[in-house]
């Protein structure tokens, strides 16, 4: 059962007449975090009341808050203090007699004096007030709980009509992908042609043959992509489409001589393999070859031979 992290709960009972009132508030929390508020007579009762609310509640930042209307449960107790009420008494009769006053003594003069009756409230009993308090808790839990129980269950309801929705997305985007797939590539083909304004593309210009010793493979020209039309995959369509002719063509290996970039494609790096391409530890660091063929990897060693075009008049890698 799904239940939300915020609640509201409340509990009222007039016990031993006595009116509590008990207030149970919750907010997300990753720990259970429980603080109560009460009138400080009652402090007694607090360790119950957390001991009560961790039985219910495992995790959130929860606020108690206890009223209680003790008015119609005050009982006093009025006793008569002997020692001053004597006191009283003997001083009176002491006054009558030394100056022959009226004897007008009486239990309404004496009780006006000072401190003749003592007033006092009756001892509470503390277990009972902690156990009353705890049973409104239990009323108040019955609802916070009930109120979560009512916003998880909306809460479902909206995460099961989101996923729905995003089943039917999922889906229709899957219907549209292969036509979506088709018209990007025709506006890709559309936007070449319209760079290249109907010129052929010359395929030398980005495989040429190579050599490595007697291997015989590929070597990728360098691409560029004019800013206009960057960001929109043309450079890495154009060197999976001509890797895969490559490999349909029978070719074992391609090499290229470029970054990190023609990982992506399955390029690593010749050094293992002890392949160069020039004097220069630079250059040859930048050199990478993707091999076709399992077999090639032993046959490919030495420097790798381009074709003309990739060196100047003295010889020189361009």
């Amino acid at each position: 059962m799904v239940k939300s992290m915020t609640g509201y709960g409340r509990g009222e009972a007039v016990l031993h007449e006595r009116t509590i009132t008990v207030e149970v508030r919750s907010v997300n929390n990753r720990y259970l975090d429980c603080s109560i508020k009460m009138p400080r007579l009652y402090v007694f009762a607090e360790d119950a009341i957390k001991t009560r609310v961790q039985t219910s509640i495992s995790r959130g930042k929860v606020d108690v808050f206890v009223s209680i209307d003790s008015s119609k449960a005050d009982s006093v107790s009025v006793s008569v203090n002997r020692p001053v009420a004597d006191g009283y008494y003997a001083a009176l009769t002491e006054l009558r007699d030394a100056y022959g006053l009226r004897d007008d003594l009486s239990v309404s003069l004496l009780s006006r004096f000072q401190d003749v009756l003592l007033v006092e409230k009756a001892q509470e009993d503390v277990e009972t007030v902690a156990a009353d308090i705890c049973q409104v808790l239990d009323l108040a839990l019955v609802d916070f709980s009930a109120m979560r129980e009512r916003e998880g269950q909306k809460l479902r309801e909206d995460i099961l009509s989101r996923a729905g929705t995003i089943g039917r997305l999922t889906s229709f985007v899957e219907e549209q992908s292969p036509k979506t797939v088709s018209e990007y590539r025709a506006r890709l083909e559309a936007k070449m042609r319209d760079v290249l304004q109907n010129t052929q593309i010359d395929e030398s210009r980005i495989l040429t043959e190579a050599a490595i010793g007697e291997s015989q493979g590929l070597a990728l020209g360098p691409l560029g992509v004019r800013p206009a039309y960057q960001n929109q995959r043309a450079g890495s369509l154009l060197v999976e489409e001509s890797l895969r002719r490559a490999k349909a063509a029978g070719y074992p290996w391609v090499a290229v001589l470029g970054g990190s970039y023609y990982a992506r494609f399955g390029f690593e790096p010749c050094a293992p393999y002890g392949i160069t391409v020039s004097e220069d530890a630079f250059t040859n660091e930048h050199l990478q070859i993707l091999f076709f063929q399992e077999e090639a990897k032993a046959q490919a060693a030495g420097r790798i031979t381009y074709c003309d075009a990739f060196y100047d008049g003295d010889g020189n890698l361009l």
